[in-house]
């Protein structure tokens, strides 16, 4: 069983590629730009995958994927990232007939400048056993969790759906984090959730221009102090009257 964060979260979604037998996918990792700044990204899985079994837990011919041990149905994952001038996380899971859940997830990491940002997040959720799916946001300081309430079967179902925005400031460059986590449990459940990032990074005022004048033969003006001007002034005086001084 393989766990993210504290010891009792969700496990996370596993995934077995058939190749001369299964074989657990680790963890994928790459880069992104957003704004001209390179960030890094891991994941569960980067792009759609689907998984299917036959009954008596075997991988029919037309699949060639199982995702945690799915015996009798069809699960399917989705992640994607989109750089540019703005950032663009999805992720989705969801269970078809099939009795085993997960924590699929994306999640993105940038050094920022100075600035302000806005999180815009949407979440769509469904539910048909109350087993409480739920879709996770995190986006710097800030995390929300939605999800289903318990209900009994016999009600057959719950749905849960919304958009919010998130805004947060810089004071100083920082690493960022956005990450987005879907989790499911029981059959016939749908997490799916979207987070649309911008940043406007923090303007630098112009500098005052203080380099030295290297110039020596500009002719500096003289600076005479109060007495200096009386004295001055009384001396012209006399030159006047008495024709300059011997």
């Amino acid at each position: 069983m393989i766990y993210f964060g504290l010891i009792g979260t969700a496990s996370l979604v596993n995934i077995q590629l058939q190749e001369n037998g299964y074989k657990t996918e680790p963890i994928q990792t790459g880069t992104f730009n957003f704004q001209g700044i390179e960030g890094t990204y891991e994941t569960t899985w980067l792009g759609d995958l689907r998984s299917r079994s036959g009954s008596g837990g075997r991988i029919t011919t037309d699949y060639s994927i199982l995702i945690n041990r799915d015996s009798d149905g069809d699960l399917r994952l989705s992640n994607s990232i989109i750089g540019g001038q703005t950032l663009v996380l999805t992720s989705m899971n969801e269970i078809i007939g099939s009795d085993n859940g997960g924590t699929n997830y994306i999640e993105a990491k940038i050094l920022l400048p100075a600035g302000k940002g806005k999180v815009y997040y949407e979440y769509s959720i469904n539910d048909y056993f109350g087993s409480q799916t739920k879709v996770i946001f995190k986006a710097e300081d800030f995390s929300q969790t939605f999800k289903t309430p318990r209900f009994s079967v016999s009600q057959r179902g719950g749905s849960l759906s919304g958009n919010a925005v998130y805004e947060f400031e810089l004071k100083e460059p920082k690493e960022v984090t956005f990450r987005i986590e879907t989790i499911t449990a029981q059959k016939n459940e749908i997490a799916s959730g979207k987070i649309t990032v911008s940043f406007e990074p923090s303007k630098v005022e112009s500098q005052h221009d203080v380099t030295p004048n290297t110039n020596d033969n500009q002719i500096k003006p003289v600076q005479l102090n109060f007495v200096d001007r009386i004295n001055a002034w009384i001396q012209n005086f006399f030159n006047k009257i008495f024709g300059g001084s011997k």
